[in-house]
């Protein structure tokens, strides 16, 4: 599986890369700074890329690297955690 590609096309926050084996959800490090973005769109060997940082400074052609690992904020973890805490809350008693 081909882990490193590059940047196809920059549009703000959305960035198009080409030559990277990808699935939905995975964590890209776009550019040379390897600022973290997020797989959200994939169509034959291009992939929609939602940066998370400020992506003035890309260029097309600049490299991208796929982490193969799914995008996890810790807010989504506490949100997880409360959920369960009210819904055990609400069977239990």
């Amino acid at each position: 599986m081909k882990n490193k590609g590059e940047i196809y096309r920059i549009s703000g926050p959305v960035v198009i890369i080409s030559g990277l084996n990808t699935k939905m959800y995975d964590v890209v490090k776009v550019g040379t700074e390897g600022l973290m973005g997020e797989v959200i769109g994939i169509e034959g060997e291009k992939s929609t890329v939602q940066v998370y940082e400020e992506t003035s400074g890309l260029k097309p052609g600049e490299p991208v690297e796929n982490t193969e690992c799914p995008y996890q904020s810790n807010s989504d973890q506490g949100f997880l955690r409360a959920f369960t805490t009210v819904f055990s809350a609400l069977f239990l008693y």
